[in-house]
């Protein structure tokens, strides 16, 4: 690699680190087999250390007609396109929107009286928390709320209710709520949301481990890293989710009205390829679960009750 990345090339990486604004200052290293940096994200001060691997060099060139320059070029836009997600996320998480969310629908700010009724009957001054509701397109009129103290709105502050014909759920990392609410409304499963459904039911129905978090989107791949409570940790992609990532996959079963869905799942240190069985009530059940990758180095880490 020393070879390769010869004074005009790393120069190439310094002028590119230099200039993006996510990064505050940088490091690199050339060794035998890898060329490798040092990244302190900006503003916020964690670390990010990337490594290319000198197969990782020889799939680009190969890529680009064995010209180097265009290589280079895609190596380093790779790597920073990594820094600039990861300095994004920090703000999308330590203030809003919570960290649940649907594929269709977005946090909003309350429009209705839902989130006032719920502070008055938990004696909270309205003047001191956040808060934000969302729909959830798979049940009929049912709301979910958050609400966080607006000192410390952080990823693991807010606290989750579910608002129906006047009744508040509290979800509290039990099914027991969510399976009272299924006896009370009807489900509206169809393909397009019974990802969701079972991401809802995941996150909020909480084992040993915490939540089993489905990972619908390649962004969401570095959640354990933002989730990390060490703030000084180095931030690894290689170690991390991204290299596990699938699309999930949904199949209605004609006979049943059941729904499986095979998903990437994120539990505590650990990923797994699971497929699950979903009924017409809501009912969820793990078919299948194959263990990916274990102790990886950010598990991830939600409380429902702060």
């Amino acid at each position: 690699m020393r070879r390769i990345f010869d004074r005009e090339t790393s120069q190439r990486f310094f002028d590119a680190l230099q200039s993006s604004p996510d990064v505050s200052r940088f490091g690199c290293m050339i060794c035998e087999h890898s060329y490798s940096g040092r990244v302190k994200l900006s503003p916020d001060g964690r670390f990010f250390r990337f490594t290319i691997q000198f197969d990782e060099y020889q799939h680009c060139l190969a890529e680009n007609q064995q010209n180097k320059s265009a290589a280079i070029t895609q190596l380093i836009q790779a790597q920073l396109a990594k820094i600039s997600m990861l300095n994004a996320l920090p703000t999308r998480f330590s203030h809003a929107p919570p960290l649940f969310c649907t594929s269709t629908d977005n946090w909003q700010p309350p429009t209705d009286s839902l989130v006032a009724n719920l502070l008055q009957q938990l004696g909270l001054a309205a003047n001191e928390y956040l808060a934000m509701q969302l729909p959830l397109a798979f049940y009929d009129a049912v709301t979910l709320l958050a609400i966080a103290k607006k000192s410390h709105p952080g990823s693991n502050s807010w606290r989750y209710f579910l608002a129906c014909q006047g009744d508040f759920y509290i979800l509290n990392g039990l099914a027991a709520p969510i399976i009272a609410l299924n006896r009370k409304v009807s489900l509206r499963l169809r393909p397009s949301q019974a990802l969701d459904y079972l991401s809802f039911f995941s996150f909020f129905s909480q084992g040993e481990q915490g939540s089993f978090f489905i990972v619908t989107r390649p962004e969401q791949c570095a959640l354990p890293e933002v989730l990390s409570k060490e703030k000084d940790a180095e931030l690894h992609f290689d170690t991390g989710i991204e290299q596990y990532y699938f699309a999930p996959e949904v199949t209605e079963q004609a006979q049943s009205g059941n729904y499986q869905v095979r998903a990437l799942v994120c539990y505590g240190d650990s990923l797994f390829d699971g497929l699950f069985s979903i009924d017409p009530n809501g009912t969820i059940k793990m078919l299948n679960e194959q263990l990916l990758a274990s102790h990886l180095p950010y598990p991830l880490s939600i409380c429902l009750t702060p």
